[in-house]
């Protein structure tokens, strides 16, 4: 038994040095891992942010051609809207927040276009960088359809 407990300390103080470098080298792995991790969870919230955006944007258009202060295009006809047209009546530019620069604004000219197609109204967004000509979302897509897919950040 004497014996056992002897070899066991002489292989532990043997091998403590690698054991520490080992040990160190996993949790660094970890830590990068984790970062990784996270900057991607940041990035695909940020996107998702933008989508959130362009519903709301769509949500208040809606709720405009119901109020009557945004006029519903004809039959295959399209109408567009900028955030500052729906200011007059709702405090759009106020309440969409862009999560991707320090002063959460996006440019006035940011649209929302009113497709209607047959009867069915489609709505397409572009929300564009305060002060740049940087597009976050693809207006070829539906609201309803976009992904963070369908997103692109000014990184």
């Amino acid at each position: 038994m004497k014996q056992s407990k002897k070899i066991i300390r002489s292989v532990l103080k043997g091998n403590i040095g690698i054991t520490l470098v080992s040990g160190i080298t996993a949790l660094s792995m970890a830590g990068v891992a984790m970062q990784m991790g996270y900057a991607n969870f940041k990035i695909k919230a940020e996107k998702q942010l933008h989508i959130l955006n362009c519903v709301r944007f769509s949500t208040i258009t809606q709720i405009g051609m119901e109020e009557g202060w945004i006029t519903t295009p004809e039959n295959n006809n399209s109408e567009t809207i900028t955030s500052t047209d729906i200011d007059d009546n709702y405090a759009l530019t106020s309440n969409l927040k862009n999560p991707s620069i320090d002063s959460q604004n996006y440019d006035p000219n940011s649209t929302i276009t009113i497709t209607n197609d047959n009867g069915t109204l489609k709505f397409y967004c572009s929300l564009i960088e305060e002060n740049t000509t940087h597009q976050y979302t693809d207006n070829t897509i539906q609201v309803h359809a976009l992904s963070v897919e369908n997103i692109t950040l000014n990184i």
